[in-house]
């Protein structure tokens, strides 16, 4: 079972903060105004999930699969998203504040603006 760590039913503005739901299978599903803040969703399959205006602070995302994932406007402060699959994700007014994404990436897969040693802003030598 999914969910057999947790009392949440993921549906629209659930209220599952903290859950433990390593593995869940949200693929596809219309999460909108949810509030997963702080929950362990390593491993979830949820491509194409719809998480618009969700509460995904401090949410670990580490090795989900978040293809074609929605999370326009969702508050993603402090998440991470190190070693999670990303492509064709929509970013769309999300709080990326203090987000981990994997090593350089940002997340639309492409180098992250740095500061490198010779003083320019992007992808260094």
């Amino acid at each position: 079972p999914a969910f057999a760590q947790s009392p949440c039913k993921p549906e629209p503005r659930a209220a599952c903060e903290k859950a433990s739901m390593r593995g869940a299978r949200l693929a596809n599903l219309d999460l909108t105004g949810a509030n997963f803040a702080g929950a362990n969703l390593q491993a979830a399959r949820a491509s194409g999930a719809k998480l618009v205006n969700a509460n995904l602070q401090g949410t670990d995302f580490d090795g989900a699969d978040l293809s074609k994932a929605d999370f326009s406007g969702a508050d993603l402060r402090n998440a991470n998203l190190a070693g999670a699959e990303l492509a064709g994700a929509k970013w769309d007014g999300a709080n990326l504040s203090g987000a981990m994404f994997p090593a350089g990436r940002g997340p639309y897969g492409d180098a992250l603006s740095r500061r490198c040693a010779d003083g320019s802003v992007g992808a260094c030598n």
